[in-house]
């Protein structure tokens, strides 16, 4: 339980409680209302309760372990497309050196799925994703995202939502003609 107090007689309340990691935390409410003020510190307990107990992630929590239990909410899907998955994520993680969950934004995915290169075959140069590829990241690295949100509730809104996939069309390496 928090205790509120007053530094001075005509100032804030202040508020001490203890956070998710055990340490005592004094915060001021920004309000002189009592009422208010407990209202303020009850919250605040409440998060770092929920926090403890797993119900809530912090944006400091690290991304390969929410990695993992997303691959594991997969569940009955295909071993191909979770292996697919598994391996488009942690290629953007580690080029956008993103270890915690608050670092993820859309300008570094966008700049880092832009960038990203394979290796064709050991004699070919190292050449840029196609466009369909690139995609296909996009799609990895945003439904993670949206699961982070939605599900895990690991953060307040998707950083991701404006992603959008690039068009395919204009990186066709093969057109195909109608059969008459």
């Amino acid at each position: 339980m928090g205790t509120l107090y007053k530094r001075t007689a005509s100032g804030n309340y202040y508020a001490e409680f203890t956070d998710a990691l055990g340490d005592r935390i004094r915060r001021s409410t920004g309000t002189t209302v009592k009422q208010d003020a407990r209202i303020i510190m009850l919250k605040w307990e409440n998060d770092a309760n929920n926090e403890r107990h797993g119900v809530v992630v912090t944006g400091s929590t690290t991304v390969e372990a929410l990695l993992l239990e997303y691959l594991n909410s997969l569940g009955n899907s295909c071993d191909k497309y979770r292996n697919g998955c598994e391996q488009k994520l942690r290629a953007i993680f580690a080029f956008c050196n993103w270890v915690k969950v608050g670092q993820i934004n859309q300008h570094e995915a966008e700049s880092c799925i832009r960038q990203l290169t394979y290796q064709r075959t050991p004699k070919s140069p190292v050449t840029k994703l196609g466009l369909r590829s690139q995609g296909h990241y996009i799609g990895a690295v945003k439904s993670f995202t949206r699961w982070l949100t939605n599900v895990r509730r690991a953060l307040p809104r998707v950083p991701l939502i404006a992603m959008k996939k690039p068009g395919f069309e204009a990186d066709r390496k093969l057109v195909r003609r109608f059969l008459l």
